[in-house]
């Protein structure tokens, strides 16, 4: 069953994550100024412990929201066909594109002097075609507490990691709800002692996918509402969250992607937190519903590359072009980074409505009829 006011709040709230993951994309201005360099690695440290991790819980949650009885194989393979939809197919267009947009960038290149027929050549390898669509680009490291490392990779169009891994976990989700039926609390035991402790690390399959969309998953199948639940915990998760940003500022050293204990325990605090307090804002519901439906655009567009740019690059080239005097290095930095990550917002946005309004079967395939 679903809970409407854990729906209601999904619906804003999708929408800030969304934001939230542009500005963790979003470039930075450098300057020879401590404190901007402090709070852009705290900003990007904390928004990224929260977009993505609020977005598995989410698919978790709905994934068995209309499972009324025993897993089923045609409660699955509905829910197979609806994922094929609005996550895999999107997910291929989606990497087809940036491919091709990084393929005829290498022909142009080529054509003009810029790259050798080597260089040119290795765009059109096999190997970089399947790798675009997979692994191409080296990504996050985890930190065990062990002191052990270990990585997952990204496809070309870096943001849809999360897609890949969604596509999968989805397809396994019959080992997660046997697993809370058989198990129950251990296996959130289990997970919870993994995920903070950052043993597992593979891609395709990370292990922020697995906790957040396992807890997403167990909430629905036992009936439990999410809000309520983080509500009763908002103060103390406000606290601890807290206390880990300053501890997460002073000790992280520019590494805002390595994922750490400490950095694991904020995801969950912080998740907890937002969504306990998000009852208690007052927004326009008519409005956020048609903000939320360019939201996966805006979320997948902002990093495709575009001949040489993306979207964040190209805003990104702008603001560096700005002046300011020294006496200001301390703020405009900052200032600039806001302004910068908006932008990128307001851009995917204009190119969301122009798509939609000229081709608008092509956008709802793009958005997987969203």
């Amino acid at each position: 069953m679903i809970n409407k006011t854990f729906s209601n709040a999904v619906i804003w709230l999708r929408v800030l994550m969304c934001s939230l993951v542009v500005f963790v994309h979003t470039a930075f201005i450098e300057t020879p100024a401590i404190w901007p360099q402090i709070l852009h690695t705290t900003i990007k440290g904390v928004f990224s412990c929260l977009a993505v991790p609020f977005f598995f819980l989410v698919s978790g949650y709905f994934y068995f929201a209309k499972l009324e009885n025993p897993f089923t194989w045609k409660f699955y393979k509905k829910q197979s066909i609806k994922r094929i939809n609005s996550l895999l197919l999107p997910y291929i267009l989606w990497c087809s594109l940036a491919l091709c947009s990084v393929l005829v960038t290498a022909f142009i290149r080529y054509k003009i002097g810029e790259i050798t027929y080597e260089e040119f050549n290795n765009y059109f390898n096999i190997s970089y075609i399947i790798h675009s669509f997979w692994n191409l680009e080296e990504g996050i490291t985890n930190v065990s507490i062990l002191g052990t490392t270990n990585s997952f990779s990204y496809p070309l169009l870096i943001p849809l990691w999360f897609l890949r891994d969604l596509i999968i976990i989805s397809f396994l989700s019959p080992i997660i709800w046997y697993a809370i039926k058989t198990i129950d609390k251990f296996f959130i035991l289990i997970i919870t002692g993994f995920y903070l402790c950052m043993f597992w690390q593979i891609t395709g399959l990370s292990a922020q996918c697995i906790y957040f969309f396992s807890i997403g998953a167990y909430c629905s199948i036992k009936g439990i509402d999410i809000s309520t639940l983080c509500n009763k915990f908002r103060w103390i998760t406000l606290v601890i969250s807290i206390f880990i940003i300053i501890l997460f500022t002073i000790t992280t050293n520019n590494n805002t992607y390595a994922y750490t204990f400490e950095r694991s325990l904020l995801s969950i605090m912080s998740l907890i937190t937002i969504i306990g307090w998000s009852k208690y804002v007052l927004i326009n519901k008519s409005h956020i519903i048609s903000l939320s439906s360019s939201a996966f655009f805006i979320y997948c567009f902002h990093g495709m590359p575009i001949y040489k740019t993306s979207v964040i690059n190209f805003t990104h080239k702008i603001t560096t072009q700005i002046l300011y005097p020294p006496s200001l290095d301390n703020i405009m930095p900052c200032i600039l980074y806001f302004i910068e990550g908006l932008g990128n917002i307001c851009i995917c946005f204009i190119i969301y409505k122009i798509l939609r309004s000229i081709f608008p079967r092509l956008c709802a395939q793009l958005c997987g009829n969203r």
